[in-house]
């Protein structure tokens, strides 16, 4: 029970972003900043990487096999995710898309807050959240199978809810962190998701920020 009671304000808070977001659709980029800088204030708060001895504390950043080979292996995985979700899902199959486009507005300040949001808070946020502490409250002091099945499940379920339209939307979210589970329950080391997820936010919004750059330059 101890490992789940952290989860609760965390919850209630993301069930209060599904709320409000179904109010002012039109403002998602501000409400997901708000959301995000929320749980990562929480989880500082709550320091829950740094009060008990996990691997992720015996793992150096020079360990290449043990960090950085996970890193690019991860990496590797979540942009094929990526291209199956909009070549083959999208594009081939000509289902269209069912996760939410967060908007940055046509301007500088818009590139920055919208780097700021989805390249640097997103990344933080998610992992502490949906990945090490809802992940951690399955393997609680008496591990089992079907808690630690029920936390990935949790985990998909939670992820997906910020990120989806439907059920094809959520569909797609679980398709697109399910290299970050992977390595997370491997690791249990929240450094290796959160640069995987910062780096391929950077390879996915890259040629969105080029394109209002290039824009905004011919102005």
């Amino acid at each position: 029970m101890k490992s789940i009671r952290p989860l609760l304000i965390p919850v209630l808070w993301e069930v209060l972003f599904l709320i409000v977001m179904q109010l002012v659709p039109t403002k998602t980029l501000p409400v997901y900043f708000i959301f995000y800088l929320g749980l990562i204030l929480w989880f500082v708060r709550r320091n829950l990487h740094a009060d008990r001895e996990t691997e992720s504390k015996k793992i150096s950043l020079r360990d290449v096999r043990g960090f950085w080979l996970p890193v690019l292996l991860t990496t590797l995985g979540m942009v094929i995710c990526y291209e199956i979700k909009t070549r083959v899902i999208q594009e081939f199959l000509f289902i269209p898309d069912g996760t939410i486009n967060i908007w940055m507005s046509d301007s500088y300040a818009g590139i920055l807050f919208y780097g700021v949001t989805t390249i640097l808070a997103a990344p933080i946020a998610e992992e502490l959240f949906f990945r090490q502490a809802v992940l951690e409250a399955g393997f609680g002091e008496q591990r089992s199978i079907p808690r630690i099945v029920l936390a990935v499940l949790a985990s998909f379920l939670l992820c997906a809810l910020t990120h989806a339209i439907g059920w094809l939307g959520i569909l797609e979210a679980i398709l697109m962190v399910l290299p970050l589970t992977i390595v997370y329950l491997r690791t249990r080391n929240v450094r290796i998701p959160m640069l995987v997820h910062i780096a391929f936010e950077l390879y996915a919004g890259f040629p969105s920020v080029l394109y209002v750059l290039v824009r905004l330059s011919l102005r």
